[in-house]
């Protein structure tokens, strides 16, 4: 009975539970409903938050982070459910008989459903604290370096090129020299290494930097900063230089472009420290002098870039001046001309220009004339008839006005993006171009003379749009062109400023960052128009009266200057300018209420930090044409009728920033109102954001606009800032009566986001058919059904449009749901669609008129799309089912995640997802991602175009990936017409059997071969069988990289004698039984540079035992560069012996996670003498998680490494010898041990030479042993970098090791004994999960260290001091300096209480760095005399303290002191709060043991 009580008990408290519940749920119904209201205006708030924070990250070009975007669908979902539930119940009966009873039904259903509402609403806002919301994507190629217009193959440029591209692939070269006369082509040279050197795939990274002649260090280390990503954020250019080191440290492979050097320059300001931070880091340089190549820069391989020959200049004059070099009464002057320009290609090439449209022979004749008669003046290192040519195609352009600008232009830094914006600021200021009073039209006039330098070679395109580049060569002619004929200089070092101080006549002067640069109090100079002074520091100081002396002053720019910290406002002085025209000022000014008196101004640019506030007298400028305010990012407020009274204003640049007002009645306001716009009359550019539409102006201001960058209702990015002179971003309710209706009939690219009301974009926003529309983007819109539904439009519609681009458009239907005018859309080249999810098809295929330009087409994402083209239902209009499609210029194919596509264009007679009913002549790409249902991409038969072209022939690159239904992926037809295939790649693909099908009834041999392809990478196909299941050969001839990963099924690869079907009647493949190896002895590789296998568990041999050659006797993997083999659990030995011994050109030899692997190299049968294994190339080898490998080769042998500069080895706890063995490892004692191992302790032998060994990468092993002898002193004599790492275990450690010159690391023991100076050219030493150590130096060793640089320490348990405290050795007086040392990081070292503790004299002369994470008992750095006398950075516990240079010695003692007493403070102020803030309901003896434990988290031990 008391068992069943209980039972029945048990029941009871379930039941009242559950009706507790039940009860609960309609008693406090309206509360739990009331409450449900309030947490979703707080999700609201922080999704609100949330978008913000993402406008600003894509404002700054950053991809939005997927958890992010995730977490916005998901809370846009919960808030409109939340809502819908909130609006029904508020509507639902609660009361039933006539309002007489409560309704308890839909009581509890509400109660019950706001409440579960509730808390997945609350759980959803708890997700929403994102620490960021977007990252930059990482920069993938430079556009300096790949962009290369105008370079010719030449003959004599060939051998070079060559030459450097081999340099880069010798291990042993790091640095590389090209050297010759300025405008010979070194950078042109350069750039075609880069691009070279890409499509070889040498490298991942390639800065390419300019240094110039007078080189700004920091504005290098930003170039440099930028091109690898990275965001420097101090000032210290050491620090800046370690930054950078770090940044370079994380690149695995980089080639660094050092441009136009002319003195030395100190490499570790860039963060270049080769051999040390960087293992693949190689340096290109150019210069015109080949002393500062070779004896101050060190190259180790300099190339000589000469003249061309008479050919080759007299073909590249022609090749520019095309069929006018046949004439007969031209080509004798030309060849004249030709021989004047020296074989100098740039002035050929600027010549040559300058000539091509002349066909009156009198020209040419002249030129030669004026060649001859032309006074020749030495620049440094410029041949002359370099200067007389450039000099003659200046004086040729007959227009002073393009001579201006072009002398203009020489007055910016070297290799300086120029905007042809500012081009235009400073002419107008100068009066260049006549009596233009627009200036648009002076921008058009700006744009024809920049065209017409360009054409004469006598500009550069620039790096960005809207920008150019003058040569170096051609800047310096510019430039000494300017001082001798218009008294414009440019100052290049303090005795150019003194110089020009002291004259009077100067009418330009340009001043860039100078060193000990001293100004005068005032800078007397009457003629002076233009003065420029950009890349000031801030130590910068401007006298106040600087510029009293330059009333004729007309154009004054001061760019990246820091004016004094006492300066809020711009210097008085200014005042006296009252016929300047123009005024550009970037830097950190606050109030600029002075510029209001320049009363002349016509235009005025200011890009200014923490600039809030335009001051109201700057609307005195009643003169101003032009107001560029856009780089103000902090802007807010423009006072009321500063706008307003610029009368004559034309143009108007403003930030994203700007708070409007509202309209109203209010005459009391703080800030501008948009309506003043329009009383600007002569306004006709306008940039400007306006987030609330409720305060747009009418359409008067936006009918008169000829060009616009508008954005309603959001922000602009960068990414939409596109080359168009007109740009509309709209994000609101559709009105009727609002003035943006104007531009949108008029704007060329149209951004729409969440547009209130719209359903059907053509018909409701331009009925007129977008006729100037060339650029269309649909973006998180969630009610737009139609781009077009029913045009109701005469004429055509999108006539000129480029693009679409429709993402995550979620209600769209249809694209065009109507019969289409001719013409429309019939100049469309690129469409985006993505995340569309209710789109079915992308065209009808009546559009088919629509494909003729389309060039690039991207579908991604769209769950209901079952085709790209659908025929059309009977309502809309028929089309001849039997014609083909054709995408005439169509280069581009992307297809991801459209799980329900059944075909391109789908019909009953085929279902593959591309039939013969489509044509793609000229496709070049094919990208095919996650298309779940696709079975079959190509039909059994080739596709011809009408004039029988085979429609994927000139096809380049296949990417299949995600496709989890394909049992093939080519049909044998297809695949052997893919001649110009050069990139395959084919990726988780569950099903796939094979790669291409086989024919039926096909029994003979096919021959397959990929005449261009040079990379293949095969990854995750656990079902592939085989490359062809029938009998095959196949042809790679020029096949660089092959990677084969996760395809565990696939026996052998290449070629097979017999067809997989065919099975011996034990379900074993027949080609299996007979072939071994993966790679057959009849495949052949002529060029293969990279291979990699991995995840391939059943394989257990790769190569034959025999090498393999091809028909000419070439070795087949004679080539290999890089061989990497990862998680091949099967394999016993990787080489064959003679493989390796082919094996000439391999540099990096990577071997991991193998858990079966014995030996690197079997031993061939009845081979008894010592084998000689020579590696001449290599130098990187990784030995990792190898746990039966017992030897590199079980035989005798000795093996030369003259290249190896990194060797790591890990987890192979049986690896007993390396490097070489006296005897076999076969040999035994009889009692199961190797002879090798009883006789061999160490795992290098005294023989073994590591001559250029620089980074050993070791851990610690159960299995060595500590004894004598062992390697040679010389062993480590070159090593730099030391990484030791442990297994986390405490082993037997009573046997010290000091001898080794690291006491205490046991991991020594396997390298031990070495001499005290064997590390002395040690630079790095990282040490991890060690709990063996308890000190890591004896100070005897620590003073051997000269050359140390950092050093790391993580993670070991009992270590407590770095420098051991012998104290019966130390004296008084007992000095240990880190002459070298820079950086320090400790981290997570829970034992460690000083870095030594004696009562020695530590120094740290170089130390800026110090970093300190969880060691809670370190109190003190030493307890002798320290010194740091160059420390700028110490961190404690992720607290930064920064001391600038100039301070004083930094008392390191005393910070970490600061440090502990701070977080007492933090604790007793804590402790105080929490007594204030107690109220009864908590005992003190709580509170305190709260506290207790808080205090204990944040200081930790302090005894």
């Amino acid at each position: 009975m008391n068992f069943l009580e209980k039972i029945g008990d048990k029941i009871f408290d379930c039941v009242f539970a559950a009706l507790g519940r039940k009860l609960d749920y309609l008693i406090h119904y309206k509360s739990n409903f009331d409450n449900l209201e309030p947490q979703v205006k707080d999700l609201q708030e922080a999704r609100g938050r949330v978008r913000r924070d993402c406008d600003v990250a894509k404002n700054n070009v950053q991809t939005i982070e997927a958890g992010v975007q995730t977490w916005l669908t998901r809370s846009d979902g919960i808030i409109a459910e939340a809502e819908e539930f909130i609006r029904n119940s508020g509507q639902a009966k609660m009361t039933c008989c006539n309002g007489w009873c409560p309704n308890l039904k839909s009581r509890y259903q509400v109660s019950k459903k706001a409440i579960e509402m509730g808390l997945k609403v609350k759980e959803i806002k708890d997700e929403g604290k994102f620490d960021r919301v977007g990252y930059h994507e990482p920069t993938q190629v430079v556009g300096t370096a790949t962009s290369n217009t105008g370079y010719e193959a030449f003959e004599s440029r060939m051998q070079t090129l060559t030459g450097v591209l081999e340099a880069l692939k010798d291990p042993k070269i790091n640095r590389i020299g090209v050297y010759g006369m300025g405008g010979v082509g070194k950078t042109m040279l350069a750039k075609e290494v880069v691009k070279e050197a890409q499509k070889d795939q040498l490298f991942d990274k390639y800065p390419f930097l300019v240094v110039s002649k007078d080189p700004v260090l920091k504005n290098i280390q930003r170039e440099m900063a930028e091109q690898l990503d990275l965001k420097l954020e101090v000032e210290s250019e050491s620090v800046r230089g370690d930054q950078l080191c770090k940044r370079l440290k994380q690149e695995k492979k980089t080639l660094i472009i050092i441009d136009d050097i002319w003195k030395p320059l100190k490499l570790e300001d860039l963060g270049i420290s080769f051999g040390d931070d960087q293992k693949g880091c190689k340096l290109l340089l150019t210069s015109r002098f080949y002393n500062v190549l070779c004896n101050d820069m060190d190259t180790q391989k300099q190339f000589q870039v000469g003249v061309l020959s008479e050919n080759e200049a007299r073909n590249l004059f022609e090749n520019i001046v095309g069929d006018l070099a046949k004439t007969p009464e031209i080509q004798p002057n030309m060849l004249k001309i030709v021989k004047e320009c020296s074989g100098l290609p740039i002035a050929i090439t600027t010549v040559a220009n300058t000539l091509k449209n002349e066909k009156d022979k009198h020209v040419w004749e002249d030129a030669v004339n004026l060649f001859k008669m032309s006074d020749s003046i030495k620049i440094d290192e410029m041949d002359e008839k370099v200067y007389k040519s450039i000099k003659w195609s200046y004086e040729f352009l007959k227009s002073n006005e393009a001579k201006s600008l072009w002398l203009l232009c020489s007055l910016h830094r070297e290799d300086y993006n120029i905007k042809v914006e500012d081009l235009l600021k400073h002419g107008v200021g100068l009066s260049l171009f006549g009596n233009l009073d627009k200036i648009e039209d002076a921008r058009h006039r700006v744009h024809t003379l920049v065209k017409k330098l360009k054409d004469s070679s006598l500009l550069l395109e620039g790096d960005y749009n809207g920008t150019v580049k003058m040569h170096d060569v051609i800047r310096d002619v510019a430039i000494n062109i300017a001082a001798e004929e218009r008294q414009m200089f440019m100052i290049r070092n303090t005795t150019d400023l003194q110089e020009r101080l002291n004259r009077k006549d100067s009418c330009a002067i340009s001043l860039p960052h100078i060193d000990d640069c001293d100004f005068p109090k005032r800078f007397e100079c009457p003629k002076l128009h233009l003065f420029f002074m950009f890349d000031q520091e801030e130590a910068l100081q401007i006298p106040i009266s600087f510029f009293e002396g330059l009333k004729e002053l007309r154009v004054l720019s001061i760019s990246q200057i820091w004016f004094s910290q006492t300066w809020e406002t711009l210097p008085s002085s200014l005042l006296v300018l009252e016929k300047l025209q123009t005024l550009c000022v970037v830097g950190n000014v606050k109030d600029v209420t002075i510029i209001g008196e320049l009363k002349n101004l016509k235009i005025l640019s200011l890009s200014l930090k923490n600039f809030d506030q335009l001051p109201k007298e700057i609307g005195h400028l009643t003169h101003l044409q032009l107001l560029d305010l856009e780089e103000c990012s902090d802007l807010k407020v423009i006072p009321p009728s500063v706008l307003s009274n610029m009368k004559i204003l034309q143009e108007l640049y403003l930030p994203s920033t700007v708070e409007w007002e509202v309209e109203e009645q209010s005459t009391e306001r703080s800030n501008a109102m948009v309506s003043e716009l329009d009383n600007l009359y002569h306004l006709i550019m306008l940039h400007i954001r306006i987030q609330n539409y409720q305060v747009l102006p009418k359409a008067m201001v936006f009918e008169r606009l000829v060009s616009y960058r508008i954005a309603i209702g959001s922000y602009l990015y960068r990414k939409e800032m596109l080359e168009a002179s007109r740009i509309l971003k709209l994000n609101i309710s559709l009105q009727s009566d609002d003035g943006y209706k104007v531009l949108l009939r008029k704007c060329e690219a149209l951004f729409l986001g969440e547009m209130k009301g719209v359903k059907n974009i053509l018909y409701e926003l331009d009925s007129e058919g977008f006729q100037s529309l060339k650029h269309l983007t649909v973006e998180d819109n969630d009610e737009i059904q139609y781009i077009i539904k029913s045009t109701g439009v005469l004429g055509s519609v999108f006539p000129i449009l480029e693009s679409i681009n429709l993402s995550n458009v979620i209600n769209l239907e249809r694209i065009c749901y109507t019969q289409l005018p001719a013409e429309s859309f019939c100049n469309l080249r690129v469409v985006k669609v993505s995340e569309c999810r209710n789109l079915e098809f992308v065209f009808s295929s009546s559009m088919v008129g629509c494909f003729s330009h389309l060039q690039e087409m991207e579908i991604d994402d769209c769950e209901k799309m079952s085709e790209i083209i659908a025929i059309e239902r009977k309502e809309e209009i028929e089309v001849n089912r039997d014609d083909n499609i054709m995408f005439a210029q169509l280069r581009s194919l992307t297809m991801s995640k459209l799980l329900k596509l059944k075909g391109f264009f789908s019909d009953d007679e085929y279902l593959v997802l591309f039939n013969r009913k489509v044509v793609f002549p000229n496709l070049e790409e094919l990208e095919i991602e996650g298309m779940d249902s696709m079975k079959m991409i190509w039909p059994d038969q080739l596709i011809l175009d009408p004039q029988g072209i085979i429609t994927f022939g000139k096809l380049r690159t296949i990417k299949i990936e995600g496709c989890s239904s394909l049992k093939s992926v080519f049909p044998t037809s297809v695949v052997k017409a893919l001649m110009q295939l050069e990139k395959l790649e084919i990726r988780d693909c569950a099903t796939v059997e094979e790669i291409i099908a086989k024919e039926e009834g096909i029994e003979t041999t096919t021959l397959f071969v990929f005449p261009r392809l040079f990379s293949l990478i095969l990854e995750s196909l656990p079902e592939l069988k085989s490359f062809y299941p029938g009998k095959h050969t196949s042809e790679w001839p020029l096949l660089k990289r092959l990677d084969i990963y996760e395809c565990d099924k696939l026996k052998i690869f290449g070629s097979n004698k017999e067809s997989v079907e065919e099975t011996n009647g034990l379900d074993h493949d027949v080609s299996v039984i007979q072939q071994r190896f993966f790679f057959s002895e009849k495949v052949v590789f002529p060029n293969l540079e990279e291979l990699g296998i991995g995840g391939m568990d059943s394989m257990k041999m790769i190569w034959p035992d025999q090498l393999i050659l091809d028909p000419q006797g070439i070795i087949t993997f004679g080539k290999l560069r890089t061989i990497k083999i990862e998680g091949c659990s099967s394999l016993k030995s990787v080489f064959p012996t003679s493989v390796v011994k082919a094996l000439m050109q391999l540099e990096k030899l990577e071997i991991t996670d193998c858990a079966t692997v014995e030996e690197i190299i079997a031993k061939e049968e009845g081979i008894e003498t010592t084998t000689l294994f020579v590696f001449p190339r290599l130098f990187f080898l990784e030995l990792g998680r190898l746990p039966e490998l017992k030897s590199f080769y079980p035989g005798k042998y000795t093996s030369e490494w003259p290249l190896l500069r990194q060797l790591d080895i890990y987890e192979c706890d049986k690896l007993k010898i390396f490097g070489s063995n006296k005897e076999s490892v076969e040999e035994t004692n009889g009692l199961d041990h190797d002879v090798s191992v009883i006789q061999q302790r160490f795992l290098f032998s005294e023989k073994d030479k590591f001559p250029n060994l620089e980074i050993l990468l070791l851990d610690e092993g159960d299995a060595m042993n500590e004894t004598c002898g062992g390697p040679s002193a010389e062993f480590c004599c070159n090593l730099k970098e030391l990484w030791l790492y442990g297994n986390g275990e405490i082993p037997n450690v009573e046997a010290p090791i000091a001898r080794a010159g690291v006491s205490d690391i046991r991991i020594l023991k396997i390298i031990a004994p070495f001499s005290s100076t064997s590390f002395h050219n040690l630079k790095k030493l990282y040490v991890w999960r060690s709990d063996v150590l308890i000190s890591l130096l004896t100070p005897s060793t620590a003073r051997t260290l000269v050359q140390l640089q950092t050093i790391e320490i993580e993670n070991c348990e009992r270590m407590t001091e770095i420098v051991a405290n012998e104290g019966s050795e130390a004296e008084a007086g007992d000095e240990i300096a880190f002459n070298n040392l820079t950086s320090l990081q400790f981290k997570n070292l829970p034992s460690l209480t000083a870095f030594h503790l004696g009562n020695r004299t530590i120094k740290f002369p170089s130390l800026h760095e110090v970093r300190v994470e969880n060691c809670p008992k370190l109190k003190i750095f030493c307890s002798g005399v320290l010194s740091t006398p160059k420390l700028t950075w110490v961190w404690m516990e992720g607290n930064r303290r920064v001391k600038k240079e100039g301070d004083g010695d930094g008392d390191l003692n005393a910070t970490i002191k600061e440090y502990w007493e701070a977080k007492l403070e933090t604790c007793d102020q804590k402790f105080a709060e929490k007594t204030d803030a107690s109220d009864g309901e908590e005992s003190e003896h709580d509170a305190n043991d709260d506290l207790e434990r808080e205090t204990t988290s944040e200081v930790g031990d302090t005894m």
